[in-house]
Parts: C-alpha cells; sequence; structure tokens
C-alpha cells in the first residue's frame, strides 16, 4: 500500500482518543450541515419554480396568438378561429435553430434542437362581466373554453363539484374559484346572475355553478371563472368561428424564446399577435430568476463555512501531529508525500460529512415532498407549502463542486508541513 495513504487511513481510523477526533466530529458535523442546506436550499428554490411556473402556464399556456390590438387587455378582439395553423400546430415536433455564439464556439453560429415540439394549442374568449348572488356582487372576467380546451391542468385544483363542463348541458354552466363563491357566499349547485355590458346594452344571464378550483394564485382567482365558449361568443355577438385568441402549449419551457419566434416569423400571419408567458407577467418570472441568485448566494456561504472549518481542522491535526512529521522528515520523507497523508486525512472528514449531509438533506427533502411539514402563507407564495423539487444532476454537482473547491483551498494550508524542522519538532509537545 502506498505509505501516505497507509498513515492517513490510520490517523483517521483510528480509535485512540485525541484532541484532533473532536474536531473531526465537529468538521464532519459543519460540513454535513452545509451540504443538507444547499441540497434543501436549491430543492425548494426548484420546487417553487416548477410549481408557481406550471400554475401560470397551465392556466393561460406557453404563447398566446391573439389580435394585433393589445390596447384592450379585458375586451375580446375577434379573430377567426380557423388558421393555416390551428387545429395542425399541435402536430409540430422538435425543431432545428441555431444558436448563439457561446464559449466553446466564439465565432460561428451553431445549429441546435429543441427539447421537445408543441403539445397543445387551443382556442379561448375572455368578457368581463359581473356577478351577482343573491346578497353579493363580484366583478370577473369570464374566460370561454370550448371542446378543445385541456382540462388536466385545471382538474388538479377542482376543490368541490364538477371537474369539467359539460357542453350540453342547458344549466349554462360556471366553474368559479374558492375565492370568488366565498366572496358572494355562494357554494356548489347555486345560481348566479351574470351581467355584461355590450354594446351600451345590459345583458344578464343565469349560470349554476358546477365546481369549485383553487390554484393559489390569488390575483388569477380572483378574477377568472370559466363557461362554455359558445355562450360567451353568443352575448358578445360572435359566431362560432370566431374567438379571442389561441393558447400554445410547449413540452419543454426551455423552448419558449424558440418557438415564440418560430410561430412569429414562420406560422402566424403578420395581422395576429404573439406574446409568450414570460413577456405577459415577467414580473413574476423576475421574482422567480431571484431565487437562483438567493440559492447561488446560499452555495458560496456554505462553502465558505465549509473551507474555513476545514482549514481550522487541517492546521490543528499538523500542530497535533508535528513530532510525526519530524520523525517522517528525519527518516528522509520529503514534504509532499507528508502533506499528501493530511490532505487524504482530511478528505476522509470531507467525504463523511458529505455522505452524512446528503442522508440528512435527501431525507428532509423526502419528508417534506410526502407530508408537507413546512406550511407557507398562500397568499404571499401563492402555495400553501414549501414544495421540493430535487435534480439529481445538481446534487451531483453540488457534491464535487464542494469537494473540489475545499481540497484547493487545504493546498496552501497544508504547506505549514515544509516549516516543520525536524530537530525541533522533536521537542515539540
Amino acid at each position: 500500500m502506498n505509505l501516505p495513504i497507509f498513515i492517513a487511513n490510520r490517523l483517521s481510523f483510528s480509535k485512540i482518543p485525541t484532541f484532533s477526533k473532536t474536531i473531526f466530529k465537529l468538521s464532519i458535523t459543519a460540513i454535513a450541515l452545509s451540504i443538507s442546506i444547499m441540497i434543501v436550499s436549491w430543492a425548494l428554490i426548484n420546487g417553487f419554480k416548477k410549481e408557481i411556473s406550471e400554475k401560470i402556464f397551465g392556466f393561460w399556456g406557453h404563447i398566446h396568438i391573439s389580435e394585433a390590438n393589445i390596447n384592450k387587455a379585458l375586451s375580446s378582439q375577434p379573430i377567426v378561429k380557423f388558421q393555416d395553423f390551428y387545429p395542425s400546430l399541435d402536430t409540430v415536433k422538435a425543431i432545428e435553430y441555431e444558436g448563439e455564439p457561446n464559449l466553446w464556439n466564439l465565432y460561428s453560429k451553431k445549429n441546435l434542437k429543441t427539447h421537445g415540439g408543441i403539445r397543445h394549442i387551443q382556442t379561448f374568449v375572455t368578457m368581463p362581466g359581473i356577478l351577482k348572488s343573491k346578497s353579493e356582487q363580484e366583478g370577473i372576467v369570464i374566460k370561454g373554453v370550448g371542446d378543445d380546451f385541456d382540462w388536466n391542468f385545471l382538474k388538479k385544483y377542482i376543490v368541490k363539484g364538477s371537474t369539467l363542463i359539460d357542453y350540453k348541458d342547458s344549466d349554462r354552466p360556471i366553474i368559479l374559484s374558492q375565492q370568488t363563491a366565498n366572496r358572494l357566499s355562494i357554494d356548489v349547485d347555486s345560481k348566479l346572475i351574470l351581467y355584461v355590458v355590450i354594446d351600451n346594452d345590459v345583458v344578464k344571464r343565469v349560470y349554476k355553478v358546477i365546481g369549485l378550483y383553487k390554484t393559489g394564485l390569488e390575483e388569477y382567482d380572483k378574477k377568472i371563472a370559466i363557461a362554455r365558449q359558445d355562450e360567451v361568443q353568443e352575448m358578445l355577438g360572435w359566431g362560432n368561428n370566431l374567438v379571442a385568441g389561441f393558447e400554445v402549449f410547449l413540452d419543454d419551457i426551455r423552448d419558449l424564446d424558440v418557438f415564440t419566434d418560430y410561430l412569429y416569423y414562420d406560422k402566424v400571419p403578420n395581422n395576429l399577435y404573439i406574446e409568450n408567458i414570460r413577456q405577459k407577467f415577467n414580473s413574476i418570472f423576475d421574482w422567480l430568476d431571484y431565487f437562483d441568485m438567493n440559492g447561488l448566494i446560499i452555495w458560496v456561504l456554505m462553502t465558505f463555512v465549509a473551507v474555513i472549518c476545514m482549514i481550522t481542522t487541517l492546521l490543528i491535526i499538523i500542530l497535533e501531529r508535528t513530532p510525526m512529521i519530524g520523525i517522517l522528515k528525519s527518516l528522509g520523507s520529503r514534504n509532499q508525500p507528508i502533506r499528501l497523508i493530511f490532505l487524504i486525512n482530511a478528505f476522509h472528514i470531507i467525504s463523511r460529512g458529505i455522505v452524512i449531509g446528503n442522508i440528512i438533506g435527501l431525507s428532509f427533502c423526502w419528508l417534506q415532498n410526502k407530508f408537507h411539514l413546512v406550511k407557507l402563507p398562500e397568499a404571499d407564495y401563492y402555495i400553501s407549502y414549501a414544495p421540493i423539487s430535487i435534480n439529481w444532476t445538481q446534487v451531483l454537482f453540488l457534491n464535487i463542486a464542494s469537494v473540489i473547491i475545499i481540497l484547493l483551498c487545504l493546498i496552501i494550508p497544508s504547506y505549514l508541513v515544509s516549516r516543520i524542522v525536524p530537530v525541533k519538532s522533536m521537542k515539540f509537545r
């Protein structure tokens, strides 16, 4: 066996009680806590971004196609339903595009391929109005959906009643948010009157509440109600061939900018307007992007704590083993193999701390994901509990990067070995 490895193993796994053994345990604890905090913080960041993004995308789609007059946010401007791209757009699979120059390819553009294609396209019609119950009234935006509507998203958030609208129901079905229902003091099967102003005339219709949903996105829950598209078209005086726009859903959010450009230049006529969801709600996505910066700061701080702890530990070990260093030098050993002994010893401490830290961090993530132990105010965070999403590539990177950075930072302190003189070290106690 290699001598530095043999001696390092004896030092690391020796059962003889020494002062450095206590330092070992403290160092392992510090590294374990640092790694577990890194893992949990990044899992929380990923969870927040995933959950909130999915809610927004599920409600609005990834890309909107609408009439070019974008100044009227609530009043729908009609466009013809059957375009060249509808309904065939969801047959588009992964596409090739030109990537921008990067660090590995500074001067030429590279041909790349999207991670997925277009999953679904659906039509919608929106109409502002006032809902009135027996005792209350509330302003609302009615979103009319047709038989092409994907109900998979909304089904997850239905808290009471039906999970979809029967397009043959003669009772004018409507789905409200739980928040709106509470403000109107109504429940499932209640009757409501919808008032809408069309061409300076007030039009009213009686609706029956068939379901209540709750996404946690308060700004949208209090504004949006779901109804049949043909009824909204009828109230607006439109034919069945007119809609307010199209919602496009992608397979992978990473392709958002690429498909926005693809639709703008290759698929959608010039008289229509294209806007992706990041452009439409940029403030929310800017807020989510700040989470990445927070995660980076946590990683830097925790790595710094681990580095300081390990430098202190290494110096204590070297000072404690000064007589051993003197003996090895007197027997002809050079500085480099002796330094290697202590670096291997440090690696044993780091590896134990990282293993324990991963067990603690991943166990907490599993418990939080399973039992939702940590609760949050939904009005502030759009979700009632701290969400968890583990990116295994990210976890692997955190572990490897932490080991490499800590070991590199220990190289300079290990040079203290070369300052130890054999004659003086024999007297060191």
